[in-house]
């Protein structure tokens, strides 16, 4: 679903996740939010949906250039762990504000997705420092099913 540069906002993104969060047999979702206005109220919405879809095995989610920072990274995260059967995963989320905190959020809900073999990373223009890169490290380590890894930072 591609609804990006549009104005959704965050009362857009809880009416989609209304949705979404009654799609319990879903195994792929790709969802384009990019430059939408979303916010860490809506990023709470999306991901209390995304939590429901325990089926997924593929998610290509972007919230590229929006305003998640990291509450919002930790709201998503949250949802991620418990999408233990995901096979492949892409993650945009550039230009988000998102610190080391929020790469510390996404870094441990990445190291309990035991099952990927594919993941993609996107997290440019962002504050992310040496600790940061370190969080995400340690969880890539832990990720020993990975055939296919794309880092974007």
């Amino acid at each position: 679903m591609n609804l990006n540069k549009n104005s959704i906002g965050d009362s857009g993104v809880n009416y989609l996740s209304t949705a979404l969060s009654k799609l319990i047999n879903l195994s792929s979702l790709s969802l384009d939010l990019r430059s939408n206005s979303i916010g860490e109220s809506g990023v709470n919405y999306l991901s209390t949906a995304l939590s429901k879809l325990i089926n997924l095995s593929s998610l290509s989610l972007n919230l590229y250039d929006n305003s998640i920072g990291d509450s919002g990274v930790n709201y998503l995260s949250t949802a991620l762990s418990k999408l233990i059967n995901l096979s492949s995963l892409s993650l945009y989320l550039g230009r988000n504000s998102i610190g080391d905190s929020g790469v510390n959020y996404l870094s441990t809900a990445l190291s309990k997705l035991i099952n990927l073999s594919s993941l993609s990373l996107y997290l440019g223009r962002n504050s992310i420092g040496e600790s940061g890169v370190n969080y995400l490290s340690t969880a890539l380590s832990k990720l020993i099913n990975l055939s296919s890894l794309s880092l974007d930072l």
